[in-house]
């Protein structure tokens, strides 16, 4: 009978190994499209929102997400199964798809997480900027352009990699306001989107001085916004771990505590 079982479990086998790998009519074969399909679902994921916009200004590629996604989701479903393994057995190959799941969550998030850091470093040259811009803008005859392009040579990258690259524009296009606008929609920052339309507006004129204190103003309001939020995060977190650690605590000294004293009071009670 014990062969009986093995004869059907290895014809079982073949017949689910033959369809997955056996070319059909078209040439390909069901794990090849189940795998393609799975690969666009993948990328659909990554794409949507801001996700095209996000793999543009962070040079990523389609496949380095993939790659990427591949490595966590085994690395989480290889850590599930071996932790389920013992009570589960052969069921804990269930939560590989959850546990993969994750990872191209995981992978969507760093990529989120790559493009804010890129937004703040460019965010933290922009005050520089326009410090900079405000000192040459008092110089007498010097035009906005000009202004702009002594400053630029000043400030810290990424900003000033970006900015050389939209003087380029501005120098084969002749179209400063494109240009600029093309800037503020990559970083996607109200500041950008004011400080560029002004420098857009005022490209072959000159601005005034005064024209960059309140953009000044709001930048460093907006730092001291940003300190508050971080302090309240900071906060939030050592409670979250002070409450954890009192679970945990509870857990390892309160249970056997509570256990040991309903052992001493059974011992101690009525015979």
């Amino acid at each position: 009978m014990d062969l009986v079982y093995i004869a059907g479990l290895f014809a079982s086998l073949f017949w689910l190994n033959y369809q997955l790998i056996a070319p059909n009519e078209l040439g390909t074969t069901t794990i090849a499209i189940t795998g393609d399909k799975a690969r666009r679902r993948i990328e659909t994921f990554y794409l949507k929102g801001d996700g095209r916009h996000q793999i543009s200004v962070t040079n990523k590629t389609m496949a380095d997400l993939l790659k990427t996604t591949l490595f966590v989701g085994l690395f989480l479903s290889a850590i599930v199964v071996i932790l389920t393994l013992k009570w589960l057995g052969m069921f804990s190959l269930v939560l590989t798809l959850p546990a993969f799941i994750a990872g191209m969550f995981i992978t969507r998030n760093s990529l989120n997480l790559e493009f804010l850091a890129w937004q703040k470093d460019m965010r933290k040259g922009l005050s520089s900027l326009l410090e900079f811009m405000r000192a040459f803008l008092k110089l007498e005859g010097l035009t906005t352009k000009e202004a702009l392009k002594q400053s630029v040579e000043n400030i810290p990258n990424p900003l000033k990699k970006e900015l050389e690259h939209t003087l380029q524009q501005i120098s084969d296009t002749g179209n400063p306001r494109k240009a600029f606008d093309a800037l503020a929609e990559k970083v996607r920052d109200r500041m950008f989107y004011a400080v560029c339309f002004r420098l857009g507006v005022g490209w072959d004129n000159r601005i005034t001085p005064e024209m960059c204190d309140d953009l000044i103003e709001q930048i460093e309001n907006d730092k001291d916004i940003e300190a508050a939020k971080t302090t309240v995060r900071k906060t939030g977190y050592f409670s979250l771990l002070c409450l954890l650690g009192m679970v945990i605590i509870l857990i390892t000294y309160g249970f056997p505590i509570i256990k040991l004293m309903g052992l001493k009071i059974t011992l101690g009670g009525p015979q």
